[in-house]
């Protein structure tokens, strides 16, 4: 788990992720800029602008997927946001799930299980999870969790 949002440790406080690495955000619309967290999720708001980042620090070769459980304010939400993770940044629709189709983040919350390799994300040096908010939308995404499977 990279981070559940449970309160322990506390975002954006504590700076820490459940790996007991950096984590935070600035340029969203709540929560003085970090998001906020609420019901073990953390809801970014933003209007192009956003910017949300945690530090892995440990390898991930053991593991096979990035699985985001997010949710979005209106659904769509996959094209206005960027991932980086492992030296690959794209697009949040534009990575590559099992049987060929794309992310799409629905009003209900869903694992997207990204293939890391397929996708080519480093795993044996992850570096950090980022996000980046500047591609024109403006919305909510909730993330109930960032987790390796």
């Amino acid at each position: 788990m990279l981070d559940d949002f449970d309160g322990d440790p506390a975002y954006p406080s504590a700076a820490l992720n459940d790996l007991g690495r950096w984590t935070g955000g600035n340029c969203f619309l709540n929560g003085g800029g970090s998001g906020t967290v609420s019901g073990g999720a953390l809801a970014l708001r933003y209007d192009n602008c956003g910017w949300f980042g945690s530090d892995v620090g440990t390898g991930l070769s053991a593991y096979t997927y990035l699985v985001v459980r997010i949710k979005g304010a209106a659904g769509g939400e996959q094209a206005h946001f960027n991932l980086g993770l492992g030296g690959t940044t794209k697009l949040f629709a534009d990575y590559t799930l099992d049987g060929g189709g794309h992310p799409a983040i629905t009003t209900s919350y869903q694992d997207i299980k990204i293939p890391m390799a397929a996708n080519g994300i480093n795993r044996s040096s992850p570096g950090q999870l980022a996000m980046g908010f500047w591609y024109g939308g403006n919305s909510t995404v909730t993330i109930d969790s960032l987790s390796f499977q």
